[in-house]
Parts: structure tokens; sequence; C-alpha cells
């Protein structure tokens, strides 16, 4: 659709509208203390689980009862055991991810 405005101008009416920008600070401090308090709830809330968690784990005593085994101690032999194939791993998620990179581009 040919119009008869100019490419360098075409968002002039645009801009001439908005004409002078109130920034309401009132609300951009109630926002970022929203943020900050529920952050600290949350924060809260994972500390007391993981402590209790921990504490659970730790009360475990592995040497006189090896078969009590349970939650996070089960991981730790396999934590740092490199996979099978890594090679082959790497080279797939790379590729797959510039795939999807390309598709989204």
């Amino acid at each position: 659709m040919e119009t008869e405005k100019e490419w360098s101008s075409r968002w002039d009416g645009y801009w001439e509208d908005i004409g002078d920008i109130n920034i309401h600070w009132f609300s951009i401090s109630i926002s970022i203390t929203l943020i900050v308090v529920l952050t600290c709830i949350v924060a809260r809330i994972l500390k007391r689980v993981l402590q209790r968690d921990i504490d659970m784990y730790n009360s475990v005593d592995i040497e006189n009862n090896p078969e009590m085994d349970i939650g996070w101690k089960r991981l730790k032999a396999d934590v740092f055991r490199p996979p099978n194939h890594s090679l082959a791993l790497t080279s797939l998620i790379g590729t797959g991810f510039q795939v999807i990179q390309s598709k989204y581009q």
C-alpha cells in the first residue's frame, strides 16, 4: 500500500502524541518492594525446607547402617561421574541448540 509519508518520518505522529512522559516512581517503588518481600519469603521457606532435609540426611549414621543411604546421599557417587558417551552427548547438545537457534531467528 502506497502512502504519502516519507519512510524517515513515519513515527513522527506517534512521538508527538506521547508528549511529556510522567514516570510513576511510586508504582515502581511498590513493585521493587514487592519483589524484595516475595524473594525474602521464598528464600526463607527454601532455607527451612533445605535445613530440615540436610539435618535429616546428616542424622542417619551410614557407618553403622549402610542400607539407610537415603536422599541426597545416594547421589554422592554419581555427581562427578562422567556420562558413558560424553563426546556424543556434547555434539548432540551443541547441534540441537544450533538447530533451535536457527529455527527461531
